[in-house]
């Protein structure tokens, strides 16, 4: 139930990793440019089809993700 706040949003890269580990955000931008930047990037990133959901993704534990990615370097 916690609220990120990201008072500096620039390309989105944040709002992005907040979606996707399905975290609720609010988001500052005073930068035109970067505002209309990371909207277009939010888009684009919500058209996209999902492979896991934040549950499944917070759901793997240490062991789990070591077999999905190979051993630790």
């Amino acid at each position: 139930g916690d609220l990120i706040l990201d008072t500096h949003v620039g390309s989105a890269s944040s709002l992005v990793v907040f979606e996707e580990m399905g975290f609720d955000y609010v988001g500052y931008e005073l930068d035109a440019d970067y505002y209309k930047l990371s909207t277009e990037r939010l888009e684009a990133f919500r058209a996209q089809p999902k492979l896991f959901t934040p549950t499944e993704i917070f759901k793997a534990t240490q062991s789990e993700q070591q077999s999905l990615f190979g051993p630790p370097a």
